[in-house]
């Protein structure tokens, strides 16, 4: 059976007082719940268990599937809400599942099921990497990443050893990511591409990538080619071999590859 933090019986109010009711009394027995609780579970189901957490924690709690099996779990040590929905994650996500919080609402969501995923998408809000700091570590929300002189392909990969919740969404043409996962996850993904270099060239040059709006990137070439030491029509030192029909870089708006930059 679950147990929470031991807390003493509360006075009796006065004679004559009486008893709160309504909205105000729910709100008074939230305020009165414990800021942290400890682990004492022997065999419980787990619905018994994240029942028993999304109450300690007064989240409204939405639950579709659960694992099978039970939860046995002790320890002496006091756990914020929020990382006991953490900890409580370390046996779910095993399971295949895990628990995701989204304001006042704890979801379970199957990460096996697509219907789950779906509502896992559906619930997450789009908020800017500046105001992560504003949410809990296990909130979900959805997040734009500017990749720079970073390829998609390259973030991805690079990204994979974090095994996010979901795959990244690609949008080539504005060269960003859009990741929905936990705040914890969503910070980590940012020091990760802040951490990444650009790519270099054998000679040591670095790669930068321009977008062109009103410009096709032959023009360009034109321009610099004499300062690079380049031949008329020479593409050494730039992304493009050629320019192959098809190819971005021979269209406007295209992202010509930079030239080298020592």
């Amino acid at each position: 059976m679950p147990c929470g933090a031991q807390q003493p019986s509360p006075p009796a109010p006065p004679v004559g007082d009486p008893p709160e009711a309504g909205p105000n009394a729910a709100a008074a027995a939230a305020s009165k719940r414990p800021s942290t609780i400890r682990f004492s579970f022997d065999g419980a189901p787990w619905r018994e268990v994240i029942t028993w957490l999304a109450r300690q924690a007064n989240l409204a709690l939405h639950v579709s599937d659960l694992p099978t099996g039970s939860f046995t779990y002790s320890d002496p040590s006091p756990f914020s809400h929020d990382a006991a929905i953490g900890r409580v994650n370390l046996f779910l996500l095993p399971e295949g599942f895990t628990l995701i919080r989204s304001g006042r609402l704890l979801s379970v969501i199957n990460l096996t099921d697509p219907r789950s995923m779906k509502q896992l998408d559906t619930i997450a809000k789009l908020v800017p990497l500046t105001q992560l700091d504003q949410y809990g570590d296990h909130d979900v929300v959805k997040c734009l990443f500017q990749l720079g002189d970073i390829t998609p392909a390259d973030a991805v990969e690079e990204l994979t050893p974090l095994k996010l919740l979901t795959n990244p969404a690609i949008f080539s043409r504005t060269n960003q990511l859009m990741i929905t996962d936990t705040v914890a996850n969503l910070k980590n993904v940012q020091a990760i591409l802040d951490s990444v270099e650009p790519g270099t060239l054998d000679n040591g040059m670095a790669m930068r990538n321009f977008k062109l709006e009103h410009v096709d990137a032959e023009d360009i070439l034109t321009v610099v080619r004499p300062h690079l030491g380049l031949a008329t029509g020479e593409m050494i030192g730039t992304g493009c071999a050629a320019t192959p029909p098809g190819c971005p870089c021979s269209r406007r708006g295209g992202a010509a590859a930079a030239t080298g930059i020592a």
